[in-house]
């Protein structure tokens, strides 16, 4: 029996995503494009049932059409208008966004999602019912024994990409967070991200799982990957499909569990025995905590003199600079060693959403009894994306930033999943699954 709703999910990557992919991806329309070309679709169909155009054939229209669109000098435009009066018509039936995800076909029927679809609304995450261990993946509803419970996509990717090599003396674990999350065989340097969340949270039994991994034999996946060796497997892109199992029947609500394997459980347990607490552990506050005491209040520069944040988190705020952000400073002066900077002010909008950079929070008002901040940012060399940096002789102001735009984040490293004790251990794959070709794979055959 099947509780899933046929429907396709898309989510809003924001604007940005895009905008930072253009050199890839090309230009791409935004949300106002789409409005812009409805407008210009509304407009046209109108004049066409005109009496000066309503008995000129559609070759007239079409014409007519196609000089349309090609005066309009705006490209994303453009791009966001059908090519001609026969698409026009269906375009402006159902919107020019829409007409680009293939217009009424965008509703697929209950045959396609049969043949192209899988069931992705059996599981939710809550606490685990196993202690101290974090969240746990859990089922809705009744799923019989040998059924499908999830598929989940992975991604192929080298083992040495999970090593972090330069260890910040010491401070840091030998391996990714990553590398808990994801399937490996210590025959092979291939390991398997997948990128289902849900399935990421499933648990660990040794004794008594409840479900299985296996390859799916959809025609999704990519079965023709499993015939290659590991160093071309790595070289490929998306493609490969697993499926999580029941073992047995499962209740509703039943948390599922599955079996990491013999190399995992010895690790963990050489793990729990030897562990031993780091230095002053017991004072480690996380930025998390930190923003919950404080009632998600930040401090200003002013207020931590008193009462400083401890110094593994560090004030950050979003801000991104765009083309049509306006400041209304922008005023030329020396700094305290006499070099020439300049100073940019400006009021923070909606726009700005984006780019979590650190910043010194000034100053803090309130309006409609919510926090708003003025701040300042802080210049930085790296671990920001190049659309966010600013040159270093630039001092940039921003006012009014939202609550919700500014708090603590952990410095780089210092969180406890960083500690040079944290468990890092691959989930294994167990070896009926691990493709022949794929074991052993020779350090020059593998893409860094």
């Amino acid at each position: 029996f099947s509780h899933c709703v046929e429907i396709e999910l898309f989510v809003n990557y924001g604007e940005h995503w895009f905008k930072r992919r253009e050199i890839f991806l090309g230009p791409i329309p935004f949300s106002e494009d789409y409005e812009s070309a409805d407008a210009t679709m509304e407009d046209c169909m109108q004049s066409y049932q005109h009496a000066t155009w309503k008995h000129l054939s559609d070759e007239v229209r079409n014409e007519s059409w196609i000089n349309v669109v090609a005066d309009i000098k705006h490209e994303k435009i453009r791009m966001a208008l059908p090519k001609s009066y026969k698409d026009l018509k269906e375009a402006h039936g159902v919107g020019s966004a829409r007409y680009s995800l293939d217009g009424k076909n965008s509703l697929r029927t209950q045959k396609w999602f049969d043949e192209n679809a899988f069931c992705m609304d059996n599981l939710y995450m809550q606490a685990s019912k196993i202690p101290q261990a974090g969240r746990g993946v859990f089922v809705k509803h009744f799923i019989a024994t040998g059924s499908i419970i999830s598929p989940f996509p992975v991604l192929q990717l080298n083992k040495d990409l999970f090593v972090i090599h330069d260890t910040n003396n010491g401070s840091t674990s030998d391996y990714q967070l990553l590398t808990n999350y994801a399937f490996s065989h210590p025959d092979s340097n291939v390991v398997l991200l997948p990128y289902n969340a849900l399935v990421n949270g499933i648990n660990h039994d040794g004794v008594n799982p409840n479900a299985e991994i296996r390859w799916s034999e959809s025609n999704l996946n990519r079965k023709d990957y499993l015939e290659m060796n590991g160093g071309g497997v790595l070289k490929q892109g998306f493609g490969l499909l697993m499926e999580l199992v029941a073992l047995r029947d499962l209740q509703p609500d039943e948390e599922v569990l599955i079996s990491y394997g013999d190399d995992w459980e010895e690790a963990w347990t050489k793990h729990v025995t030897l562990w031993k607490a780091t230095q002053d552990s017991d004072e480690y506050v996380s930025a998390v905590e930190m923003m919950h005491r404080n009632d998600g209040i930040v401090l200003t520069e002013s207020e931590q003199q008193h009462h400083p944040y401890p110094s593994n988190m560090a004030t950050v705020c979003n801000f991104w600079h765009r083309e049509d952000t306006e400041y209304y400073e922008n005023v030329e002066e020396k700094d305290e060693n006499g070099e020439e900077i300049t100073i940019y002010r400006t009021v923070w909008t909606e726009r700005n959403n984006d780019c979590m950079r650190y910043c010194k929070v000034l100053s803090r008002s309130e309006q409609l009894k919510r926090p708003y901040y003025n701040v300042e940012l802080i210049y930085q060399e790296e671990n920001l994306h190049e659309d966010c940096l600013h040159p270093p002789h630039e001092r940039v102001y921003v006012d009014m930033i939202p609550q919700h735009a500014v708090t603590l984040t952990d410095r780089i490293f210092t969180g406890d999943i960083h500690l040079i004790n944290a468990f890092r251990h691959f989930i294994g794959l167990p070896s009926h699954l691990l493709p022949e070709g794929w074991k052993h794979v020779e350090k020059e055959n593998n893409v860094s």
